[in-house]
């Protein structure tokens, strides 16, 4: 992949623990940094692929590499949110990292 083909600005976000006010907790979702990805969603024999691994897999989300993301982060697009199910560092040269994620919808 080449860089200029990291055309969407998307948004990693974590989730927290913020009191709540009555001596709990409640979880909310906070913006960690912004990066450029490039967002495809799975068809054809690639979807069917990964289907055998992970039924619920629908985009490959590809980013440069950082060392400061995991599965517990989500990626948000235009209102739409990818839960991360895994990241492979592509071909282990610390350039680029393939983000298989399950899309959610608008976030709400």
């Amino acid at each position: 992949m080449k860089i200029g083909e990291l055309r969407d600005r998307v948004t990693i976000q974590e989730n927290i623990l913020t009191p709540d006010g009555y001596g709990g907790f409640s979880e909310v979702w906070q913006d960690k940094y912004t990066v450029w990805a490039n967002i495809k969603p799975l068809r054809g024999r690639e979807y069917f692929e990964m289907k055998k691994v992970q039924s619920e897999i629908t985009h490959k989300i590809t980013i440069r590499f950082r060392n400061d993301i995991n599965t517990s982060n989500r990626i948000k697009y235009k209102g739409q949110i990818f839960y991360i199910k895994s990241i492979i560092d592509i071909d282990n040269r610390h350039r680029f990292l393939e983000i298989m994620c399950i899309g959610s919808g608008e976030d709400g």
